[in-house]
């Protein structure tokens, strides 16, 4: 669990790298829009990971259920974008835009390792 909780994170880092740069360049063109920045950040990173902690983080071989997983995926995806997104506003209030993506971002990590584990990579259909 331990590697794996490792391996979330270089995935994680590599993505966030890749959320930060949509985030400031969609800021850059629409100044004062953190939604349209936070959403579109999170889309392009969301779809780099998927296919990151499908291959290497969890290792799922499931060839058959690439659809659902996607889905799940998606749905976990959401959820995260809300909840960061949410907590983005919220502390954009009190410190600068940069600190707030941040430590909205930092917060939803360990959440959305342990549902991406369990309810997107982990999940066994029941015959």
């Amino acid at each position: 669990m331990f590697v794996k909780f490792l391996k979330y994170n270089v995935v994680q880092l590599l993505a966030y790298g890749l959320e930060l740069s949509v985030f400031f360049f969609v800021l850059y063109l629409f100044p004062d829009n953190l939604l349209v920045s936070n959403v579109s950040a999170k889309g392009s990173a969301g779809v780099f990971a998927f296919f990151f902690h499908k291959t290497y983080t969890f290792k799922s071989n499931e060839k058959t259920d690439v659809k659902g997983e996607a889905v799940r995926y998606i749905l976990v995806l959401l959820g995260n974008t809300l909840l960061s997104t949410f907590l983005l506003l919220m502390l954009a209030l009190y410190m600068p835009e940069w600190l707030s993506k941040i430590t909205a971002d930092v917060v939803s990590v360990g959440i959305t390792f342990v549902v991406t584990q369990r309810l997107v990579f982990g999940y066994k259909k029941k015959s």
